[in-house]
């Protein structure tokens, strides 16, 4: 059986997607709670770790600026002291000096220096003399816009006593001791631990446990809080918060130990993962009773459908219901008898549109159809007719009859080169095949054909040998068809033509139901026709009813990679009418006319339906023959040429006749295209037109090059 008839596999199953989707439904949302609850859980606890000793932090980073800034104005307001720029003063500025230093607790030393880092004064006593500067304070008093400096433990400030760039500078070593007193006081009995960095991430309160490394990867992130994990699970989490002290280009990084709060965190995360837990086995539970409930009757319905795929027509649901599944199962019985018809017409439907939309000529694609259309209803032969353009009589397009040695054409792949050999079995030496194109119109309103395509009502005809309406070109009743169907092609409510079947092979008469088959596939193949002829509108030439050039260089360049692809023979036959200028200078421009109207549409007449007949100049015609041999096509035009010269062209009160001329070049190298394969065979039409009347083939040159 096909892939539709198969059991269907569980997980595929609609109880395995109904359990799914309650499944889903009801555990996901519980895991998402979980998860969120947990991360919200280790959130809330780390920002009130946070904001809970947040005042603690701000005093922290209070003090530290409270201890530089005053020891920064008292720099500052010792530099704006008169006696240091006032030679009879200095004695008085060493005085100043010493009196600082001797009345603030942390300071190391005031010195007094000139721009080159030179001392003048120091704030020591004599008995401790002074003897140079360090190398933070040689190069802070050698700069001219650095104020401050810090080495571990100990930090300068530097004020000028002048605005000038040589002014001498004071400068105050101030030591961290107290500082670090002071914050060890503020943070006693907690678990915080500050630090005093510099920029350069150097720890200037000169601590032994300074975390060095991790201060270095949060240095240069903004100033926030961050989490620090432990490296293993022997240590705590931390958070570490850093505060800028802007004015002195310093950062405060508080650590602090975070473990016990997310201890309670995930205490109570597990508390809530259990319960999600316990609460989705209960889900898991109920999806699953309620899956197998719900969907149990829709697997009923599935599992008779199955049944109807594998051809058990009379398959029905037992089961009564009064809710949407009851309803389900109704229709499922009533639709039963009707889908094996509905599924012949659709299929009849897409292969006679794939067939019109697939194939390169009009006459091709409705050879194709009524070939299919003639297998459906097992009918011993068909045929499609067309109104004329006049609309006063109905045109045989194609006519087919039953061949049970040939496979339905659309069992093949329409690009397939089984396909190509079957459509092209017509050879030009055979002019009787059942296949070829059969000539013939009836008025509109005679026969039973007739009668359709004047009403635009179906008939069908049971015993065509008895009903009046049937019109006998034979002249022997006893060979008319016993019974015959004939249903109109219509358009918008409009007649384009008629399809005709007649006689079933298996000698069982048509019915109503095959009537109401054919109508439809009627319908749709009217509009596919309609709509074909729409197109060769635009590459139809009105004069000669041919393809016009473009449409011919486009069709040479595809056949031509057909060619190469499929291996089949591809030849071009050029015809030209002969002493077409005497013909003009005697008879007129109207002559020309009528002889290129006359050739085009006897040219049209001659070809197979998958021939494709074309202008290539005013007076040149040119035909590409697929599947077709060189001397293959010189019986073509042999043929063509007679019929042409016997033929008697009459147009107001002029007669004539006219001989043609061809040039007939197989392709048989790749490196040939469209155009040279033209070309080359125009030259061989020029060598033609030469003597008139004849047929130049391309020699074996090139037979021999392949």
């Amino acid at each position: 059986m096909t892939t539709s008839a198969k059991r269907i596999n569980f997980f595929k199953s609609i109880k395995f997607k109904a359990w799914l989707g309650i499944f889903i439904l009801t555990i996901l949302p519980l895991v998402l709670f979980g998860l969120y609850a947990f991360d919200l859980l280790g959130n809330v606890s780390r920002d009130i770790l946070v904001k809970g000793n947040i005042q603690a932090f701000q005093q922290v980073k209070l003090e530290v600026s409270e201890f530089i800034s005053k020891f920064d104005e008292l720099t500052h307001f010792l530099a704006n002291n008169d006696c240091f720029v006032k030679p009879d003063m200095q004695e008085n500025a060493v005085k100043a000096l010493r009196q600082i230093d001797q009345s603030y607790e942390g300071i190391e030393h005031v010195v007094w220096v000139d721009a080159k880092g030179t001392i003048k004064a120091h704030s020591k006593p004599d008995s401790n003399p002074y003897i140079k500067l360090n190398s933070v304070e040689e190069a802070l008093a050698r700069s001219n816009k650095q104020t401050f400096s810090y080495s571990p433990g100990c930090f300068y400030i530097k004020a000028k006593i002048t605005d000038s760039p040589d002014s001498d500078s004071i400068i105050s070593a101030i030591s961290f001791i107290k500082l670090r007193k002071t914050i060890e006081g503020l943070t006693f009995g907690s678990n915080y631990k500050y630090y005093l960095v510099t920029e350069s991430g150097e720890n200037i309160l000169d601590q032994n446990d300074f975390p060095r490394n991790e201060i270095a990867d949060i240095m240069d992130r903004p100033c926030g809080a961050y989490d620090l994990l432990p490296e293993s699970n022997k240590g705590s989490p931390k958070i570490v918060i850093s505060l800028p002290i802007l004015n002195y280009g310093l950062k405060i990084f508080i650590f602090q130990d975070a473990g016990e709060v997310y201890a309670v965190a995930r205490s109570l995360g597990n508390r809530i993962l259990n319960f999600v837990f316990l609460l989705g086995i209960a889900s898991f539970i109920l999806a699953t009773y309620f899956s197998w409930t719900i969907t149990e009757p829709v697997a009923v319905v599935a599992e008779k459908a199955i049944q109807l795929s594998e051809g058990e027509n009379e398959v029905r649901v037992e089961f009564e219901r009064d809710d949407e599944l009851g309803f389900l199962a109704k229709c499922f019985n009533s639709m039963s008898q009707k889908i094996i018809r509905k599924i012949t017409e659709i299929s009849a439907l897409y292969k006679v549109t794939n067939y019109i939309s697939s194939s390169t000529t009009s006459r091709k694609a409705l050879d194709l159809c009524l070939e299919h259309i003639i297998k459906i209803f097992k009918a011993k032969r068909g045929s499609i007719m067309l109104l004329n353009n006049e609309r006063t009589a109905l045109v045989v397009e194609s006519f087919k009859l039953a061949s049970p040695d040939t496979k339905d054409s659309s069992e093949e792949n329409l690009n397939g080169k089984k396909e190509e050999e079957q459509i092209y079995n017509l050879s030009y030496d055979d002019e009787d095949k059942d296949s070829g194109p059969v000539h013939f119109e009836l008025k509109l309103g005679e026969g039973i054909a007739g009668k359709v395509a004047a009403t635009g009502e179906s008939i069908l005809c049971m015993d065509c040998q008895t009903d009046d309406r049937f019109k006998d070109y034979s002249g022997d009743r006893s060979k008319s068809p016993k019974t015959l169907v004939s249903v109109p092609l219509s358009v918008h409510n409009k007649i384009i033509g008629v399809v005709n079947l007649s006689d079933r092979s298996n000698s069982l008469p048509f019915t109503d139901s095959d009537l109401d088959l054919l109508q439809a596939i009627a319908k749709q193949m009217a509009m596919s026709i309609d709509n074909a002829r729409l197109h060769d509108l635009t590459v139809i030439n009105e004069l000669t009813d041919l393809y016009v050039r473009r449409f011919l260089d486009i069709r040479l360049d595809d056949e031509i990679k057909r060619s190469r692809r499929f291996g089949f023979p591809l030849t071009v036959v050029m015809f030209a009418i002969d002493d077409f200028a005497e013909l003009n200078g005697k008879y007129g421009s109207n002559a020309c006319e009528a002889a290129l109207f006359d050739l085009g549409r006897l040219l049209k007449k001659t070809v197979r339906a998958t021939d494709i007949p074309a202008e290539y100049d005013t007076n040149k015609f040119c035909t590409i023959l697929a599947h077709t041999t060189s001397e293959q096509a010189k019986l073509f035009a042999d043929r063509f040429l007679k019929i042409a010269s016997e033929h008697l062209i009459k147009r107001d009160k002029m007669e004539f006749h006219i001989t043609l001329s061809a040039g007939i070049c197989q392709y048989y190298d790749e490196k040939y295209d469209y155009r040279s394969l033209l070309a080359k065979s125009d030259v061989l039409l020029g060598i033609s037109r030469k003597i008139g009347n004849r047929v130049s083939v391309s020699d074996d040159e090139d037979k021999e090059q392949k």
